[in-house]
């Protein structure tokens, strides 16, 4: 059964369940992947000690694109870890349907405005979702980095 939020978030059926541990998950994936690690340290200019939580960051916007009505646009470095996992066509495909139920689809966002929106809602139903502000070390902040905002909108 699926119903909405009011803030435009859907519950989904038992595919995706609102208790599931992003950080686990990510884990997981970089044990079973290990050269999705180096792929993605050298993509974002990170330490090996920051993949896990980069990658639980990418696992988050995921669960929010599949909850949300509408368009949602990652943090720069979030979208670059994402695509670092999205070119593992099989293993991501496989992830997306085990945990979402569908293939998360990548659209890149066909102007800055309209990036800016889906970040500032990405924002709003992260911590309406989770209970907590996005990490800021990956996010930024709302007024801070909506300038900066990156060119993919999903």
């Amino acid at each position: 059964m699926e119903w909405m939020f009011s803030v435009g978030l859907r519950v989904a059926d038992e595919n995706l369940k609102e208790s599931m541990d992003h950080s686990k998950l990510a884990e997981a994936l970089l044990n079973s992947l290990p050269v999705l690690s180096s792929k993605i340290a050298k993509a974002c200019d990170l330490e090996a000690s920051e993949l896990k939580e980069i990658l639980t960051e990418v696992l988050r916007f995921m669960h929010l694109v599949e909850l949300s009505a509408e368009r949602l646009s990652p943090a720069h470095k979030v979208d670059l870890a994402w695509h670092e996992f999205i070119l593992f066509t099989k293993a991501y495909a496989d992830f997306c349907i085990l945990h979402f139920g569908r293939f998360i689809h990548h659209y890149p966002g066909e102007n800055e405005a309209e990036n800016k929106i889906g970040f500032k809602k990405l924002h709003y139903y992260y911590e309406k979702h989770f209970g907590f502000k996005p990490n800021s070390k990956y996010w930024g902040s709302v007024l801070v980095e909506i300038a900066d905002a990156s060119d993919c909108g999903v």
